[in-house]
């Protein structure tokens, strides 16, 4: 038979080499406290806090209680039927981040200050104080954010908080305004390939033209 019990504490101990979670509970006035053995499902590691309320049933043979469940009385439930919902708390009950997997397919991962969520689709969406970004089903990629930088070993791309594109030592400021070292335009350097002296038509004029190109004669 099993009961419905208050923690007083917990703490990690360490019997036959294992680690073990012990509960401090109390059952009534009247009883005086047990120890007993916390339990959760394979692959999980979860701490219960002294809010919880542990159910706790004795366990054959070994003369040793078990807490095989908790009852958590300060927050209600949100999953519908077949959701899996994880979150973590303080010590005074209050959930600072969760783990939410919908029967749609989504996954949601929040806390106070943003969010990551995988949508059923695939899409991707993720929020945090000073914007956000996704990318869709179709791989399409949407940001809002205050600066980005993009780049690996070969080159780079960046947006300054002020609007300026940066891409490979090319800017381009928020009025199209482009500052290069040079441009290439085929095979020609457009600000420093060189003419030979002699006439060109300029305007329908023939104009002697010698040096850099875009220095008229």
């Amino acid at each position: 038979m099993g009961y419905v019990a208050n923690i007083l504490s917990t703490k990690r101990r360490l019997r036959r080499g294992v680690s073990f979670l012990d509960v401090k509970v109390s059952r009534d006035l009247i009883r005086a406290p047990i120890t007993v053995t916390h339990v959760a499902p394979p692959g999980e590691d979860s701490h219960p806090i002294g809010t919880d309320q542990p159910v706790c049933v004795a366990l054959q043979q070994s003369g040793r209680v078990a807490a095989v469940g908790y009852f958590d009385p300060v927050n209600a439930g949100k999953t519908t039927p077949g959701e899996k919902r994880f979150y973590a708390r303080n010590a005074a009950g209050v959930v600072f981040a969760e783990v939410w997997l919908r029967d749609t397919g989504a996954v949601e991962i929040t806390n106070a200050f943003g969010s990551i969520k995988l949508g059923s689709d695939g899409a991707v969406n993720a929020v945090t104080p000073a914007g956000s970004f996704g990318m869709d089903a179709a791989g399409v990629l949407t940001a809002s954010v205050t600066s980005l930088s993009i780049g690996n070993a070969a080159g780079s791309m960046t947006l300054s908080a002020a609007g300026v594109w940066t891409i490979n030592g090319v800017t381009i400021d928020p009025a199209g305004l482009v500052t290069a070292t040079d441009f290439v335009a085929g095979l020609v350097t457009l600000l420093t390939h060189v003419h030979s002296a002699g006439l060109y038509l300029s305007q329908g004029i023939g104009n002697p033209v010698t040096g850099t190109s875009g220095v008229g004669q």
